[in-house]
């Protein structure tokens, strides 16, 4: 039985309006929900942006851990204690991002090339940041081989709990996961271990042996998998669709962007719905919310 489960970071999705719509309406089925990463950088520890992202009243009754990207541990350090003044008590470092500009200036999964620099960084981080650091990480870069040094690296430290995702950087999201390098290691982690890969199905959940899984894809292609997971009924997707067509609209400027944001989220959804190639068609063409609401009724 799974005892807990985590909505992924997923940079322009899961920001706090997708949060706040989904706590709502599928019946608050997640224990924690990650933010999509912060990026600090020399002149500031947050944008705008990302600072609204966090803000408590942005995120009410939910159980939230930002997510930092960088290979600055004193940025790292700045950004986790002003975290802390808004009342954070966990912090996650991300090395897991494998998208080629964030590779290329040796940030998330570009940080596993260099382990004498990431246990520098390590090291610096876990004595002087105010609070517990969770690690999201990928296997290593090219080889399963580089997993278990890897992994002794991060049992040095009092890590607050392990999130692997069972790629390799290589692997990006489409090579296959590699179930059994997990596994492993978690017959010795010194800490809780979470599972994130590929999680799109009932049976896929119940096939990882894991007390904790993180949900990413699969909960855009299926926003009731948690429950399902759970084996718990209720929630609604037309409430959570119609919240966050509402949310949107009201956060955004003008039609076009909050149709932009509903469109993105029908590209996953869809896959739930292989019949609806038509409505599907008429979603992507509409170009009014009047419009969009007519093709989604078709479907939903």
């Amino acid at each position: 039985m799974i005892k807990k489960l985590y909505m992924a970071p997923m940079e322009g999705v899961t920001g706090h309006i997708f949060r706040r719509a989904y706590h709502m309406h599928i019946n608050g089925t997640m224990d924690k929900y990650f933010t999509p990463f912060l990026s600090p950088n020399q002149n500031q520890c947050m944008t705008n942006r990302e600072r609204k992202d966090i803000l408590p009243q942005n995120n009410p009754g939910m159980p939230v851990v930002p997510q930092i990207l960088t290979k600055d541990a004193v940025r790292f350090v700045d950004t986790a204690k002003e975290l802390y003044e808004y009342g954070y008590r966990e912090v996650n470092l991300n090395l897991g991002c494998p998208s080629g500009t964030v590779v290329a200036k040796k940030k998330g999964a570009g940080m596993l090339s260099d382990l004498a620099f990431l246990e520098r960084f390590l090291d610096e981080i876990y004595e002087k940041c105010p609070m517990p650091i969770s690690i999201k990480t990928r296997l290593g870069i090219e080889k399963e081989e580089e997993w278990e040094p890897l992994f002794q690296l991060f049992c040095k430290y009092p890590v607050k709990e392990l999130i692997v995702h069972a790629r390799l950087l290589a692997d990006f999201y489409t090579g296959p996961v590699r179930v059994d390098c997990f596994e492993r290691a978690c017959k010795e982690a010194p800490f809780p271990m979470v599972y994130n890969g590929d999680i799109f199905t009932v049976k896929d959940a119940e096939i990882i042996k894991a007390d904790t899984l993180m949900l990413g894809r699969g909960i855009l292609r299926n926003p009731m998998l948690s429950l399902e997971i759970q084996g718990r009924k209720g929630g609604s997707l037309r409430a959570f669709h119609e919240q966050l067509l509402q949310d949107y609209a009201q956060e955004m400027s003008g039609e076009t962007p909050t149709l932009h944001k509903m469109k993105e989220l029908w590209s996953h959804l869809i896959l739930a719905y292989p019949d609806a190639k038509k409505e599907y068609k008429a979603i992507r063409k509409s170009k009014s919310i009047a419009e969009y609401v007519i093709a989604v009724d078709r479907i939903l």
